[in-house]
């Protein structure tokens, strides 16, 4: 959670001034409906969440184990009453975004072979397997791309590199793979 406070803190000094102010006393009486601890959810959904954070453009709010910023008209109160009826009628499960986390987080594994593929297609998949990492919390990764001509293995780097949340990556010992694998370092 710490972690997700400072990533937020540090977008929000290079935001301007208008996203950071606190509401307004017209506003904050309009929303005193909503206030940290809440429950609320996303109009014409059923996903129920807590409230965080709430100022006048956005809100941050917690489903389950995922925290998301939301624009605040997109979001209604609900009574603790109406959100356990609604857990009721879902059967208990927990929301979508969250289900199955537990079996996904025990499947993950911390390398991808991306072998003969084309630069798009790895790219993608590179993507979506380090934001698993992300949610994970898995420092360390390890990309397989073989050698060959070393195409792959550049593109894979510069798409690296401008990536934020990666904080360092090289080749895998010579053991181990050597220039065939990049071990990517995650700023977690």
């Amino acid at each position: 959670m710490e972690k997700l406070r400072q990533r937020e803190d540090n977008r929000n000094k290079h935001r301007p001034d208008e996203s950071k102010k606190p509401l307004s006393k017209e506003k904050l009486e309009k929303s005193i409906e909503m206030r940290p601890g809440d429950k609320v959810r996303i109009k014409g959904q059923d996903t129920i969440g807590d409230l965080i954070e709430i100022n006048e453009k956005n809100a941050v709010v917690a489903f389950g184990q995922l925290m998301t910023t939301i624009p605040s008209k997109n979001l209604e109160r609900i009574s603790n009453n109406e959100a356990k009826k609604l857990d009721k009628n879902r059967g208990g499960r927990a929301s979508v975004l969250t289900e199955g986390f537990s079996e996904r987080r025990l499947s993950f594994k911390p390398e991808i072979d991306i072998r003969g593929q084309r630069a798009d297609e790895a790219i993608s998949k590179i993507t979506a397997f380090i934001d698993e990492a992300i949610m994970f919390e898995s420092g360390q990764l390890r990309i397989l791309h073989g050698k060959g001509n070393g195409i792959l293995r550049q593109i894979i780097r510069d798409y690296l590199r401008s990536e934020p949340m990666v904080r360092s990556y090289k080749d895998e010992h010579v053991d181990f793979g050597g220039a065939g694998i990049t071990v990517v370092n995650l700023a977690l």
